[in-house]
């Protein structure tokens, strides 16, 4: 059997979770709804990867993609405070 067939490509989500200090390789399987059915998928995560994810949990898990915006309430506060940051 091809192993292309047997790829499916997934969205993925960020999740912080606990992982051995000396881990140098992680798979994970997991089952998931996909195209109306429930399927198992795996992933495998080298020990390059499990290194980069400690660091950037390390330095506060913020991501190279992750955006910050200023809310409404935030922007009140900013405007209401505004002379006593100065």
């Amino acid at each position: 059997m091809d192993d292309k067939q047997n790829t499916v490509e997934l969205t993925e989500h960020r999740a912080m979770l606990y992982l051995p200090e000396n881990a140098v390789d992680i798979r994970v399987i997991a089952k998931v709804y996909h195209e109306g059915e429930l399927i198992e998928v795996e992933g495998n995560y080298t020990m390059e990867q499990i290194r980069e994810a400690f660091q950037k949990a390390d330095d506060g898990y913020i991501d190279d993609d992750d955006r910050f915006v200023i809310t409404e309430k935030g922007r009140a506060w900013l405007e209401e405070n505004k002379n006593k940051l100065q």
